[in-house]
């Protein structure tokens, strides 16, 4: 009987989710990681851009279910000025990443009019897990306190985003967001320095969604 009662649960739910308003949205991203590596004011080595993919399907009038992918791609640098000993690194990276999350929609009123809001306001948070890759270009006099990291590695993360899309029809709307994720490690910016905390990836983006149904 028990079986019986999950098989329909989860029959209904696939129905019920085959009827919502499924959205894929689509985000050109730029990002710039704190870490060590800050490049001494030389902050454009320290950028790069990405795609992000977001699949969500809504839980009721203020919740989305989201399945998200990524990628990024940056360079970075690092320099630490002292005569003829300065350390410089500068180096490659990407981080591609899949997982899954929640969409909230904190100022939305209920009822199914809150799909047609030409202003929605949400906070978004997502984990799972990254692919992390980071290759050496030039590595100079690096402290015997620092560790190199480099090839690939896989790695948990967590994000949060804050967002606010701009319905252009009932089936078209634009994103923009800001945030910023981790992977609770040092390894993000290709160096670790003894006693630093983890790596953070600053994001900011803009999107297109499209309602699916």
């Amino acid at each position: 009987m028990g079986k019986k009662i999950t098989l329909l649960a989860i029959l209904l739910l696939s129905l019920q989710i085959s009827k919502a308003q499924q959205c894929l949205t689509t985000h050109f991203s730029a990002m710039i990681i704190q870490g060590e590596a800050m490049g001494r004011g030389r902050i454009g080595d320290d950028l790069g851009m990405g795609l992000n993919m977001v699949y969500g399907v809504p839980i009721g009038s203020k919740a989305h279910f989201n399945l998200v992918i990524s990628h990024l791609q940056y360079n970075i640098d690092y320099m630490a000025p002292s005569g003829e000993k300065s350390s410089y690194y500068y180096g490659s990276g990407s981080h591609s990443s899949i997982g899954a999350g929640l969409m909230f929609f904190p100022f939305i009123k209920g009822g199914r009019a809150a799909l047609y809001n030409p202003f929605r306001v949400y906070i978004s948070a997502n984990g799972g897990m990254a692919y992390q890759f980071n290759e050496t270009i030039d590595a100079i006099n690096i402290p015997s306190s620092f560790t190199v990291f480099e090839e690939g590695k896989m790695l948990p993360y967590a994000e949060g985003l804050v967002d606010v899309k701009i319905r252009m029809n009932p089936k078209l709307s634009v994103d923009l967001f800001a945030g910023g994720r981790t992977t609770f490690s040092d390894e993000i910016d290709g160096l670790a320095e003894s006693g630093a905390g983890f790596d953070v990836i600053g994001r900011i983006g803009i999107g297109i969604c499209t309602q699916l149904r």
